[in-house]
């Protein structure tokens, strides 16, 4: 995303910046704020969904700061392989997978993502997109850069 937003000399200032405040580096998941949330360390970077969740399960001292400066965004994914063998019962998964029922079912159990059926009701404490500076994503650069950007940040955070 940083090199999109502001390529690569400036993404490498950045990163080796964060780098020298940064103890660990979690590779996915909630944990980096439960540590925050425990008053084990300062900050961390994460899905505004999921620091809605360690709020409710009572981190209450978690302070959510959304960025000021372009963001981009995550969508999980639903798909079918054509190497489907069930491809009939796949598809009504993915259609009620996409339905106004099923994506309500999140916030009832403590999961807080902005909801993509239109019809559904979003939980409260997701964030509007639109309250956000967002840009859209290169896909393609992001997958043809991939393995380049992940090198480079393992260069600049001195990670093997």
């Amino acid at each position: 995303m940083l090199h999109q937003l502001y390529g690569e000399s400036r993404t490498r200032s950045v990163v080796e910046n964060i780098n020298t405040n940064v103890s660990e580096y979690a590779s996915t998941g909630m944990a980096p704020g439960r540590v925050v949330g425990s008053k084990k360390s300062a900050a961390t970077i994460m899905f505004a969904h999921d620091a809605m969740r360690l709020k409710h399960e009572g981190y209450n001292e978690l302070v959510i700061i959304y960025p000021n400066e372009p963001t981009m965004y995550e969508i999980g994914a639903v798909a079918i392989t054509q190497a489907a063998e069930n491809s009939e019962q796949a598809k009504t998964f993915v259609d009620w997978a996409l339905s106004k029922e099923a994506q309500e079912i999140g916030k009832r159990v403590g999961s807080y993502q902005y909801l993509t059926n239109l019809t559904a009701s979003q939980p409260e404490q997701a964030i509007d997109p639109s309250e956000l500076l967002m840009t859209i994503p290169d896909h393609t650069l992001s997958s043809t850069q991939r393995q380049k950007w992940i090198s480079q940040f393992q260069e600049w955070t001195h990670m093997e």
